[in-house]
């Protein structure tokens, strides 16, 4: 096989004998002898032993290898002119043909190729050239010996199994560089690119089978540089999406929301590309819709693996947010389209949400509403899904071309986006389509609110003013309010409303009446506080009143507790009741005397009530203060008053007529005024009014002047008098001024002397005399009689 000079050098015969059929298929690359004796061939690797030499040169032996080369040869290597080399890979392995072109000088020794790579076939001029076998580096080789000077055409024929770096197929070229090297690789059934950090240049080529057919064969043709061990791989054909026809796939889940005056839409578009890439996306969009919004939801869909996925096995899922891929969108009513921008084009399944509104009246309505589709698509389908709040009850939907589904086969993901627009939202219908261009209609109409209430009311009546205080808790369900109103009781006001949800109140005239609406900051549900006050006019005994009742209007129902508190004074009586039943006060924990409670069990209800105002019982202590002067006497009394049963709001006193610079003083006194022809006895009755009722003990102080004649030594002293009072006693005390002394010529029955002691500190306000202690009559005409004859005459004046 080496041709005639092998038979000159001493040389191991390596005998391996292969099948050349195990060696790897036919293919390009082969020489005709060998296709012509594939079935069995041996292959021979010689390794030369020492070669004889003249004398003038020296003799090297390898470190590793039983070659010896002269010494007079280069130290340098020796380069070929150029290395050509043809490399089929298929699956595991690389079949190459070297073709070496060599400009060779005498004893030249020349690297042909290294392990691992396995030698199949050698053909060279073996009478120029000698093969040797040496260790190069610490690799084994095969090397040329050059017998001769000349140019040589050498071709090498070897295997090398390929291995995976980094997913990358490839392997090392084992052959020795040459000043040119070009190398054509060929991968049989890949579809790849081939890389090479030490290439020059990689070029594609296309090749043409035998019938004009182009083969599945990936060509590549290289310019590697001069160097050794350059690394060869390849890797899957990465897809130039930008110069391919974009075709791709749409899945839209549809759901539309009916509420008051619009049918919201959220349309989920979930896009996957077969094959290019896509820019632009252009949508369909059903008459009397407008598309409000068009945003990247983040989502993909995917396989769900667990059996217990709601949703048929699929089921939306959040991905890492990259940035919105839409750039710009556009929605042209006129032509129905929207024109959805993509930056940067997309090549991998993406998702856009699309928001839509239908303008419609006030609930209840019956709507149709159409379909949002993507044009180009080379197929879409999708759900539709029709869902209400809490607010809103979907009567019918009417869906002829569309296919029912099980509502949990609906993807509740797609609810989220409007879940907070939209409290309760529920999918209530759900259909599958394939022809977006159906419509469904819908019907839907208000949920009513439920207005339940609880009220706890205490109404006061009193000969000034009428109070009704409530305090309210109102449970709103099933659906939230915006106002609550209630019809304004005949007589009344409204003092002042209360509550963490209101926001201002209105007065509206009906024929019912005044009718008193409460706004509400926004929509509200749940438990709610108010609080209510009315007030009215005085109410003094009457029969048959009618007590005030506060209903809401909304209220489905309304019970409560109703407290009567009137004041003292006043006794009621229930004469007719519907609604309410009466309760022990005193087990409500009201201790006061002559309060009503009630529970209210329904709405509306009645209550009729008798009043009867009680006298109020008076008794009055006094101390009445007399300063004596040469030409007056001044007057000063303090008259204590003690009021039970009832208060009082003007008190009536008498005092001489002849009085001059009248005054009374006292808590809550606003005016004091003479009552016209109201003098008996010599004495004016004067009327105190008061800002408000008193009750209980009360100071009232009056004061006045009465003139005294000149050169009299007797003078009369009349008292003060309470009017209209049960009980009236006191003291009367007399002092002088200046030169004057003053004694009590003839003391009344009624009068007898006292210790100043012995008066009361509350009577002694102001007040420094001499005292004396009058009787206790037992009746009120025993109190005017000694009060008449409660004169005190003053003699000796000196």
């Amino acid at each position: 096989m080496f041709g005639v000079g092998c038979s000159t050098f001493s040389q191991k015969i390596f005998a391996v004998v292969n099948d050349l059929e195990r060696q790897g298929p036919k293919g390009e690359g082969w020489g005709e002898e060998e296709q012509a004796s594939r079935t069995s061939s041996i292959l021979l690797l010689a390794q030369a032993a020492p070669i004889e030499t003249k004398p003038a040169n020296t003799q090297t032996k390898a470190a590793s290898s039983t070659t010896l080369v002269p010494t007079s040869r280069s130290k340098e290597l020796p380069l070929a002119e150029s290395v050509l080399q043809q490399i089929r890979v298929e699956e595991k392995f690389a079949f190459a043909t070297a073709a070496i072109r060599w400009n060779a000088k005498k004893d030249q020794l020349l690297p042909l190729i290294y392990e691992p790579a396995v030698i199949t076939r050698f053909n060279y001029p073996s009478n120029a050239l000698k093969l040797a076998q040496s260790t190069v580096n610490s690799k084994r080789a095969f090397q040329l010996l050059a017998q001769q000077d000349g140019a040589f055409d050498i071709e090498v024929q070897y295997q090398i199994h390929v291995t995976k770096n980094n997913g990358e197929g490839g392997f090392t070229l084992p052959t020795q560089h040459g000043l040119v090297n070009r190398l054509t690789l060929t991968l049989v059934d890949l579809d790849a690119d081939v890389v090479s950090q030490q290439a020059v240049s990689i070029e594609p080529s296309t090749v043409l089978s035998t019938g004009g057919t182009l083969r599945s064969n990936s060509v590549f043709n290289l310019v590697l540089p001069p160097v050794n061990d350059a690394r060869i791989g390849w890797k899957p054909r990465s897809r130039d999406v930008k110069r391919e026809r974009a075709v791709f796939f749409a899945e839209i889940f549809q759901l539309f929301v009916p509420a008051a005056g619009v049918v919201e839409g959220v349309h989920q578009v979930e896009v996957r590309p077969a094959q290019g890439e896509l820019s632009e996306l252009v949508f369909d969009v059903p008459g009397r819709a407008t598309i409000t919004d068009v945003s990247d939801s983040s989502r993909r869909r995917e396989e769900a693996g667990s059996p217990a996925a709601t949703n048929i096995n699929i089921r939306l899922v959040t991905s890492a947010a990259t940035g919105s891929v839409v750039s710009l969108w556009r929605f042209d009513p006129d032509t129905r389209k929207l024109r959805v921008s993509l930056s940067p084009p997309q090549s991998r399944p993406f998702s856009l949400l699309i928001r839509s509104q239908v303008a419609t009246g006030p609930l209840p309505f019956e709507q149709s509403v159409g379909l949002l589709s993507v044009t180009n698509a080379a197929g879409q389908l999708g759900l539709i899904g029709v869902g209400t709040s809490s607010e809103v009850q979907l009567d019918n939907v009417t869906a002829p071309v569309f296919a029912p589904i099980n509502l949990e086969d609906f993807p509740a993901v797609v609810l989220q986006s409007v879940s907070a627009q939209f409290p309760g939202l529920t999918v209530r219908r759900a259909f599958r389509y394939t022809d977006a261009k159906g419509a469904l209609t819908m019907k839907a109409s208000p949920v009513e609110p439920d207005v339940r209430v609880e009220t706890q009311e205490t109404l006061s009546l009193s000969e000034d003013r009428t109070v009704l205080a409530a305090n309210m808790s109102i449970a709103v369900t099933r659906a939230g309010i915006f106002r609550l109103s209630f019809l304004l009781p005949v007589g009344m006001d409204v003092e002042s409303i209360s509550g963490p949800a209101f926001s201002h109140w209105t007065e509206l005239a009906s024929d019912q009446g005044r009718i008193i609406t409460l706004h509400l900051k926004g929509k509200t549900e749940g438990q709610q506080q108010f609080a209510i006050g009315l007030a009215g006019p005085g109410t003094k005994a009457t029969t048959n009143y009618i007590v005030p009742r506060l209903g809401f209007r909304e209220a489905s129902k309304q019970r409560g507790q109703l407290v009567i508190v009137p004041e003292q004074g006043m006794r009621l009586q229930v004469v007719a009741r519907d609604g309410v039943t009466q309760l022990d006060p005193q087990k409500s924990g009201i201790r006061q005397k002559g309060v009503l409670a009630f529970r209210l069990l329904q709405t509306p209800w009645n209550l009729a009530l008798d009043i009867q105002q009680v006298d109020a019982s008076v008794q009055v202590t006094s101390l009445q203060h007399v300063n004596v002067g040469e030409a007056q006497m001044k007057v000063t009394a303090n008259l204590q008053y003690q009021i039970e049963n009832t208060g009082l709001k003007g008190l009536r006193v008498r005092i001489p007529a002849n009085a001059e610079s009248v005054r009374f003083r006292g808590e809550q006194v606003s005016d004091f005024l003479p009552l016209a022809g109201t003098v008996t006895n010599e004495l004016q009755t004067w009327e105190v009014k008061l800002d408000r009722r008193v009750l209980g003990k009360y100071l009232l102080q009056a004061t006045y002047q009465t003139p005294v004649p000149a050169q009299v030594t007797n003078t009369a002293l009349r008292g003060v008098q309470a009017v209209d009072v049960n009980l009236q006693r006191g003291f009367v005390t007399i002092q002088s001024s200046g030169r004057l002394q003053v004694r009590a010529a003839v003391l009344p029955a009624a009068l007898q002397p006292t210790e100043w002691q012995s008066i009361p500190r509350a009577l002694q306000q102001d007040l420094q005399a001499i005292a004396a202690r009058a009787g206790t009559p037992r009746s009120r005409e025993t109190v005017t009689r000694a009060c008449e004859q409660r004169d005190a005459y003053v003699g000796n004046l000196r």
